[in-house]
């Protein structure tokens, strides 16, 4: 039975994105048919030039799929590729190569009840809970084993799991088509701290101080509170980070990639990172504390806000914040195309939080982080 299914899955899926579409019947496996599928990953090592976190996964998934009867799928971070929750919504399963045994599942909580949004071929609909989770576990970049799990057994797992509201901007298609550039117009922070600007020195004096305290100190200024006197305007900002536009940027998976964009913001304010310095980021908001800014690399249209809404007034609840709201901030959104060694920035818009919800869509919207420890994960792969 499982040998026709990945025949017809072979000669259907022309394209490779068979397995971003919902399923239908006729193609469906069992859990039994995928375990025994791909209990053939197991002793395959990962290629040497395979071998950073983000690759090895990709690399995985690729190998994974082929086993199933899919074609190469251009990508796994294309809008197509993003369109589902679970991801390979063609099998309603979603997988995860593990060297360690802390699992974490974005976007959805696995073992709910609510109907996975999705336009429905079948004869029926499906629910997160339904979901199969496909866990791979490799060692030193070989593949030991695998072990699926139907989503409802991880409510068994997970003693911690949370489901966080968070907001959510929405970058519209005209927008990122049409700008390279974009400055806003207000810039509350200097009302907020009582600082003229007229009243600043030069840009580049100010930019010359900068880079003059950097190099007095061991650790980026960057992460120093707010400094009225070397704030950089919103066009200010704006036209120093112009020159990005055009650049590329490495793609080391989202949160790294996210501070590899956020470090290159920096050091084109005049701050300086030593090799091992990933970002300026100190963990909380906003993420360049010196200019007041938060940064935000996007190639796909959701813009994940975090807790704060950008026009918030209330005042942060922080002995370095002086008085400051998130409505002061500087968003710097950097607007990116994926290529084929990571990304290239295709625009920049600088905008405070006063303003963000002129430029950018805001929702309330569910961003959930399950995290576990997966039982056993040792024993995978290993007749356990």
């Amino acid at each position: 039975m499982a040998g026709s299914k990945k025949e017809k899955i072979n000669r259907l899926d022309s394209d490779g994105e068979l397995i971003y579409q919902p399923p239908h019947k006729d193609t469906l496996y069992t859990i039994d048919e995928l375990e025994s599928l791909l209990a053939g990953l197991a002793g395959y090592e990962v290629p040497k030039d395979k071998r950073n976190p983000v690759q090895t996964s990709h690399w995985i998934k690729r190998k994974a799929l082929e086993l199933l009867g899919y074609n190469d799928p251009e990508g796994f971070r294309t809008k197509v590729a993003k369109k589902h929750k679970p991801k390979f919504i063609h099998q309603v399963m979603d997988l995860f190569a593990q060297s360690r045994d802390n699992l974490q599942i974005w976007g959805y909580i696995p073992y709910t009840d609510a109907e996975i949004e999705a336009d429905w071929r079948y004869d029926r609909t499906f629910e997160f809970s339904e979901t199969r989770i496909v866990i791979v576990r490799h060692e030193d970049y070989i593949i030991r084993g695998i072990r699926i799990v139907e989503a409802e057994e991880l409510a068994l797992w997970d003693a911690t799991g949370t489901e966080t509201f968070k907001w959510q901007g929405f970058i519209s298609d005209s927008f990122r088509q049409a700008t390279t550039l974009e400055t806003g117009d207000s810039d509350p922070i200097f009302d907020t701290l009582g600082i003229r600007q007229e009243e600043l020195d030069s840009l580049e004096e100010r930019i010359e101080t900068i880079e003059e305290k950097e190099s007095g100190t061991s650790t980026s200024l960057a992460v120093e509170k707010p400094d009225p006197s070397l704030l950089l305007t919103v066009e200010e900002i704006g036209q120093r980070l112009q020159p990005l536009v055009g650049e590329r940027i490495r793609d080391e998976g989202e949160r790294v990639t996210g501070q590899l964009f956020e470090k290159e913001v920096a050091k084109r304010l005049g701050y300086a990172f030593t090799d091992t310095e990933l970002s300026a980021d100190t963990g909380s908001f906003p993420d360049i504390r010196h200019q007041f800014i938060e940064t935000k690399f996007q190639d796909s249209p959701t813009i994940d806000l975090g807790r704060h809404h950008p026009d918030d007034e209330d005042v942060l609840e922080s002995d370095w914040s002086e008085g400051l709201a998130p409505r002061d901030a500087r968003y710097v959104v950097g607007l990116a195309d994926e290529v084929e060694d990571g990304y290239e920035i295709t625009g920049v818009a600088v905008v405070s939080g006063d303003e963000f919800s002129e430029y950018f869509s805001i929702t309330e919207g569910t961003n959930s982080k399950v995290q576990m420890t997966i039982p056993d994960f040792e024993s995978i792969g290993e007749g356990g």
